[in-house]
């Protein structure tokens, strides 16, 4: 039998978003719970751009050095001097999380269950506690290096796999006050609300792998980005066929994708003895417009927008999301800001969504090769829009860092 919990917040998801929720949580003092059906933070792979506000905002936290310190240093490009200390950046999410997670577990007051899943979601306006959740436990399923985890050659240290409540293997009821739905682009929650991503996919393919300097090469063989990374890594993201993208997720073979770097690089050479992580994946553009409900429910992150990584942005808006719902939520709860601040999330953070998604739908034509009837690549330049989007992006740095 399972037993009845409550608390102030309920943060589902332990990715970037919910973790930057829960440190403000662990600031302010405020009771919490945060969520995760992984017994484990990200190991390899996914996100790993940072941007120079993302940076002040761990910095806030005691951070950023931290990162800082590990972080591989983009400094070959333009920058405009005086905005910040911090530069742009690369450094795995596993790593952020990492610096996140210990943050929050440092300060007590916020309840970390792993492995552990909502069922059901009921609200009563007319309670003190509104939100009422059902959590499940869930067996831990490992994953290949193909979907970004569990790799021989990533870093493998993590927190322990059990979680803080004492109640492993049972299921619990949760009456909360309010709920910050950080549980990426699936969103578990945001679907139990009836809302939904609006967009579309392209017809472009794509792959990323983690095998230093930032550079984008598009050849008549097709589009090639690198990016350098932490402890010598480098990320490369490849554009491909279609029936390239099918064979690569049906034989999850990474010499599929070395075979199209090969093919791009022509009369150049690449070659590498192990790839870290490797993932293949439709790119699409979609924003939910509706991110909070009653000044209770939040939706955050990839919760609300989904886009390619083209822009490395993914994180950075993630967590600037929560650092800009976290404070107020907080002040809230403690009576010193007046509940009608909530709604000043959905004011401010959504035409930054929509920012994101128009920007990121001009980095992805830039990088689209255009193929005539057989397949074949006829635009190896880069056009005057993409060479714009490019110098935007590096020269004004973060477009959405300015309103957090």
């Amino acid at each position: 039998m399972g037993d009845t919990v409550r608390t102030d917040v309920l943060i589902v998801g332990a990715g970037p978003a919910g973790l930057m929720a829960a440190a403000w949580m662990a600031q302010m003092g405020v009771q919490a719970m945060i969520i995760d059906q992984k017994s484990h933070h990200t190991r390899c792979g996914r996100a790993d751009g940072l941007e120079s506000r993302t940076l002040e905002i761990l910095d806030s936290f005691g951070l950023a050095d931290r990162v800082w310190a590990e972080a591989n240093h983009t400094v070959e490009i333009a920058l405009w001097p005086g905005w910040s200390r911090f530069h742009e950046s690369t450094l795995s999410q596993a790593k952020v999380e990492e610096y996140l997670m210990g943050y929050v577990r440092g300060r007590g007051n916020v309840e970390v269950r792993r492995e552990t899943t909502p069922t059901t979601l009921e609200i009563d306006d007319h309670s003190k506690f509104p939100i009422r959740m059902n959590l499940e436990s869930v067996a831990h399923l490992p994953k290949s290096h193909f979907n970004g985890m569990d790799t021989s050659g990533s870093d493998t240290s993590s927190e322990p796999h059990s979680d803080d409540s004492g109640y492993v293997g049972m299921d619990t009821v949760v009456e909360a006050k309010y709920i910050v739905g950080c549980d990426g682009a699936r969103s578990w929650l945001r679907k139990q609300l009836g809302l939904r991503l609006e967009g579309e996919s392209s017809k472009s393919e794509l792959c990323a792998a983690d095998i230093r300097k930032r550079s984008i090469v598009k050849t008549k063989h097709g589009t090639l980005m690198v990016i350098p990374r932490e402890r010598k890594l480098v990320r490369i993201y490849v554009e491909l066929h279609s029936d390239v993208a099918t064979r690569y997720r049906e034989e999850q073979d990474s010499e599929v994708l070395m075979d199209e770097v090969e093919k791009i690089m022509r009369p150049y050479m690449m070659k590498t003895k192990h790839i870290d992580w490797s993932t293949a994946y439709t790119v699409g553009q979609r924003v939910c417009r509706k991110i909070g409900l009653h000044n209770r429910i939040f939706l955050a992150g990839d919760a609300i927008h989904t886009h390619s990584p083209k822009a490395g942005q993914g994180m950075n808006v993630s967590m600037q999301d929560t650092f800009n719902l976290g404070w107020k939520l907080a002040s809230v709860i403690q009576g010193t800001l007046h509940p009608q601040i909530l709604e000043t999330y959905q004011q401010e953070r959504l035409p930054v969504a929509e920012r994101l998604i128009a920007l990121d739908q001009r980095i992805c034509r830039g990088m689209r090769s255009l193929r005539d009837a057989d397949g074949e690549t006829n635009l190896s330049r880069f056009d005057e829009d993409h060479k714009r989007v490019m110098e935007e992006e590096n020269f004004k740095g973060s477009i959405i860092g300015e309103d957090w």
